[in-house]
């Protein structure tokens, strides 16, 4: 991420279109992260979100996460990311609300999906007036006339099985939404014994690489180019961590779940006698609108292509070669891996906070191309039809540090609540260590070298219990409550 002080942030200024509403900007119960979420989002959005806030209790994390995701779930297969670097990025996001019982993390999705539901019904009803029409001729023996194409774009807890047949009949994608997380999370195959697995398929799904599809009693076989699925739903902390303990803490869908968190857990949800503005859900229902119906006419098989400027680019390459040096010197291995995971992220939301903003007319529009052909120059810091500038991509990278900061903490608690076995020359190290107080890298490698230890084994011990069993504050290192517990349990 471009930090201010750093040399780039010193060259770019906030865009005046990135400002928080006044209703935002003097209220001193928000959080940091609250605000940042909120500054990124056109104020039409904003509006929204703080009359839910205000009325309904809505958390406005949550909020922003059923946004993203309904973003995501409306534009589908009509638009993909080609980035410098020469990968192709589809904005599929797999969201996860978490949060204890009662902290209201399922109305925020029902009530920004409404829309797309109402869609759907109006869209179904044509269709079965479509298919008796056909029915009628068809026991005419008038067989000239097409067959009406069903088309769905939302769904609800769905099984794989379904999924990939509605993605074969309708290409442009699905959103799929999960009244319980963990009802999508037991039906991977650890679950279910003597069947094959369907983890490895979901990933595919969420990188929208082409799938095959082999059907019982079917010896064809179906090919989904790119089978675009964006997916939302609520779950408990413990539920989550519970699910995925043990070797589910390696898997690559894991980490590839956006997951969000209530900024105020422990605040009383108290009803009140607040009314949200009639005309909110018009409002919404307007802009997810816009986005949906463009993607209706689009090319599945070629979406139109968008692109960074040069200056977005640099700062998307300068945040991920920031945090790779970071991560890869100073955290665990998991934490490592966890970031190498959540990176690629960062073009969805470049995609859907670029489809947003277009479809509330605020700003983006009116810039114009620059001199260099149809790249905008520096003049463009949100980029044009076609592209996303420098400052969408500044405030893609912010929201990413929001949602890798949840995964860190998510990884953490399944830490804390499942920390593994240690093996007997790790418990042997970390014995090494003083109870309480910071120690060298040099001073431990020293000790632990007179102990007999080769220089290998400690440097992959290191690795591997950095940031679960050890803590690391420039190149010092001291158990943490994690690795006190682990060595010692309750007798210190």
């Amino acid at each position: 991420m471009v930090k201010e002080g750093s040399d780039m942030a010193k060259d770019i200024t906030v865009h005046k279109s990135f400002s928080l509403i006044e209703k935002f900007s003097k209220n001193n119960s928000l959080t940091a992260n609250e605000k940042m979420l909120l500054k990124y989002l056109p104020h039409k959005v904003q509006n929204i979100i703080w009359e839910l806030h205000s009325s309904m209790m809505f958390p406005i994390p949550y909020c922003f996460s059923a946004i993203m995701t309904a973003v995501s779930g409306s534009i589908a297969n009509s638009k993909a990311l080609c980035t410098q670097n020469g990968y192709i990025v589809y904005p599929s996001i797999f969201m996860a609300i978490i949060g204890e019982s009662g902290e209201n993390k399922s109305q925020p999705i029902k009530w920004f999906m409404r829309p797309l539901w109402t869609r759907t019904a109006e869209m179904l009803k044509d269709y079965n007036g479509e298919l008796d029409a056909y029915l009628k001729e068809v026991a005419k023996g008038n067989f000239e006339m097409d067959k009406p194409k069903k088309v769905q774009f939302i769904i609800q807890d769905a099984t794989i099985e379904a999924i990939k047949e509605i993605l074969y009949e309708n290409p442009r994608g699905l959103l799929v939404i999960f009244d319980e997380l963990i009802s999508w999370i037991k039906s991977f195959s650890r679950y279910k014994r003597g069947k094959a697995s369907e983890e490895g398929e979901w990933i595919v799904i969420c990188d929208g690489d082409s799938l095959m599809v082999n059907r019982k009693g079917d010896a064809r076989v179906l090919y989904i180019k790119h089978p675009f699925v964006a997916l939302i739903g609520s779950i408990q902390p413990y539920v989550l961590c519970d699910a995925f303990k043990g070797s589910g803490m390696e898997d690559g869908l894991l980490w590839r779940i956006f997951m969000t968190y209530s900024e105020h857990p422990a605040s009383p949800i108290l009803w009140n006698d607040n009314k949200p503005d009639e005309n909110l859900l018009n409002q919404w229902s307007e802009i997810i609108t816009a986005i949906l119906d463009q993607s209706f006419d689009a090319d599945y098989d070629c979406p139109k292509a968008l692109r960074y400027t040069d200056n977005a680019w640099t700062v998307i390459r300068s945040w991920q070669n920031m945090k790779e040096e970071d991560y890869t010197a100073n955290h665990s291995q998991k934490e490592l891996s966890v970031w190498r995971k959540v990176q690629v992220s960062v073009h969805k939301i470049s995609i859907c906070l670029k489809e947003l903003w277009k479809a509330c007319g605020e700003d983006v529009l009116e810039i114009g191309e620059g001199d260099n052909g149809d790249l905008p120059t520096d003049d463009d810091p949100l980029g044009n039809e076609n592209f996303i500038g420098m400052q969408m991509a500044l405030a893609a990278t912010q929201v990413m540090d929001y949602y890798l900061e949840n995964a860190l903490h998510t990884l953490k608690m399944m830490t804390d609540m499942f920390p593994g076995v240690l093996t007997q020359g790790q418990k042997i190290f970390l014995k090494m260590f003083p109870l309480e107080e910071f120690v060298s890298r040099s001073a431990i490698v020293d000790h632990a070298v007179k102990r007999g230890m080769k220089q290998r084994t400690i440097d992959r011990y290191l690795s591997q219990l950095r940031g679960t069993m050890l803590e690391c504050n420039h190149g010092k290192y001291r158990l943490t409550e994690s690795g006190k517990m682990a060595i010692y349990g309750g007798n210190r």
